[in-house]
C-alpha cells in the first residue's frame, strides 16, 4: 500500500475492550499483518476511539498499543486500499499459504474462519496448538465470524489473530454434503 493513500482504519480487540483508530505505520507495500509481525513492540493508532469494559468511551489523539495485548485486529480498508493491496500482491507476490478452516478460542472472543498457514500445514495431523511454529505471531483468518462477549457476531472478510492470546484452536470439519437423492 502506498503512503499517498493515507492511513488505514484499524480496529483492535483487547481482553477488556476495543480501540479503533488510524494506522500510519504501513508505508509502501506493507500490510497490517506485516506491521503486527514486525519487531516493533507497539501498534500506533491516531485519532482513536477507546471502548473498555469499564468506564465511558474515550477519545485519544495518539496511542501506542502493546502488540502482545491485542487479541485480534481488523483492517478496515477503503475500496482504493483493497485494490492497491491486491495489485501489490500480484506484482510483488507474497508468501504462499495453505488454507484451513478453524475455530479460535481467544477469550472473551471466538473467531471462526479460514486460517492462512504456511504450506504443508493443511496436511498437519493431530490437534493444532496455538503455540505451534506453524503460525506467525499474528496470522490471518478470512471469511471470518468474530463472536463478541455479548454474543453478537461480526462477519468480516479478514481478521488478524494473535496466536499468543489463544486458549485453544480447533479445525472445523468441512460442511457435510447432503446425500444424493435416491431415485
Amino acid at each position: 500500500m502506498n503512503e499517498h493513500q493515507g492511513p488505514l482504519l484499524v480496529e483492535v480487540f483487547l481482553n477488556g475492550g476495543r480501540i479503533k483508530g488510524l494506522c500510519r505505520q504501513l508505508g509502501a507495500r506493507r500490510r497490517l499483518l506485516e506491521v503486527l509481525n514486525s519487531p516493533e513492540e507497539a501498534l500506533q493508532l491516531e485519532d482513536a476511539a477507546v471502548k473498555l469494559t469499564v468506564g465511558p468511551p474515550r477519545r485519544s489523539h495518539a496511542l501506542a498499543i502493546e502488540k502482545k495485548s491485542i487479541v485480534a485486529a481488523i483492517p478496515w480498508e477503503t475500496p482504493e486500499q483493497a485494490r492497491e493491496r491486491v495489485l501489490s500482491a500480484a506484482t510483488v507476490g507474497r508468501s504462499p499459504t495453505a488454507k484451513m478452516p478453524v475455530v479460535a478460542f481467544a477469550p472473551p472472543y471466538v473467531i471462526e474462519g479460514t486460517a492462512h498457514l504456511p504450506p504443508g500445514a493443511a496436511t498437519h495431523k493431530g490437534m493444532l496448538h496455538a503455540s505451534s511454529p506453524l503460525f506467525s505471531h499474528f496470522f490471518s483468518m478470512t471469511d471470518a465470524r468474530l463472536t463478541l462477549p455479548d454474543g453478537s457476531d461480526l462477519k468480516l472478510p479478514v481478521v488478524l489473530v494473535n496466536r499468543e492470546t489463544l486458549s485453544a484452536l480447533d479445525r472445523l470439519e468441512p460442511a457435510a454434503k447432503a446425500p444424493a437423492p435416491r431415485g
